[in-house]
């Protein structure tokens, strides 16, 4: 699986994130039930039953499993495989009606997988080197799309697909090299989800509210830094309820 993250950077100097993934679905609808799966996932001989075990207390997963694994192929480049966000964001217009979407960025070049045969026969840094050959000869381009909910999608659960087929273009995303001098002494880049900008609210999905001190314990392992979370709930309100 792969992801991409995009910060926007805004003309009063504020900025705002967008994350996705090549998977479309999340594997939980709550933090809690994604850390059951990692538990189930330790390796060792009781692996088999924990999973069976947790597939039993969860059987939407089963559902899931064949998006989940199509996520999982090896694109031919990071510029032809497709992203997805995984939570919904509340749009809002001048007028305030609102809507509530998810993204997606789709490569201007289209979708481009291997085989498993000519993927075991690359160079484990394959994607990262292909890149750069494509942006010293051009820009990579994707097309940043809207996914406007319909009646029945949820907006609270990002394991749950959404049959809505109404799309909108809100832009085109442009990559045209790549930086080498981020992260770099006290320069620490953080790409939270949370991280919204005036005419877009985030829902109330669980598991988009607990990213913010996921990354934040992250930040601090790999750096050493404690940033905080920028967007805490009220004591004992950390939403990290049971999943069905």
């Amino acid at each position: 699986m792969r992801g991409m993250a995009v910060k926007f950077t805004l003309p009063d100097g504020s900025t705002t994130d967008v994350s996705t993934q090549t998977a479309r679905l999340f594997t939980s609808s709550t933090p809690a039930g994604f850390v059951d799966l990692l538990h189930a996932l330790r390796p060792g001989l009781g692996m088999p039953a924990r999973i069976a075990k947790y597939i039993a207390t969860h059987p939407r997963l089963l559902g899931a499993l064949p998006v989940l694994l199509s996520a999982n192929k090896v694109p031919a480049s990071y510029a032809t495989v497709e992203y997805h966000g995984l939570h919904a964001y509340r749009w809002i217009d001048a007028d305030g009606g609102a809507r509530f979407v998810r993204y997606h960025l789709s490569p201007a070049a289209g979708e481009q997988f291997l085989s498993l045969r000519a993927a075991r026969a690359k160079h484990p840094d394959f994607l990262t080197e292909e890149l750069n050959t494509r942006l010293a000869n051009r820009p990579a381009q994707f097309d940043f799309r809207v996914q406007i909910a319909g009646p029945n999608d949820s907006t609270v659960d990002p394991s749950a697909a959404w049959h809505s087929t109404d799309f909108v273009t809100a832009g085109t995303l442009e990559i045209v090299g790549l930086d080498h001098e981020r992260e770099k002494g006290n320069d620490i880049v953080v790409f939270d989800p949370m991280r919204v900008t005036d005419g877009i609210e985030l829902s109330d999905d669980p598991v988009l509210r607990f990213r913010t001190h996921a990354y934040s314990a992250s930040v601090k392992l790999r750096t050493g830094v404690d940033r905080g979370p920028r967007h805490l709930p009220p004591d004992g309100e950390v939403p990290f309820g049971r999943s069905c």
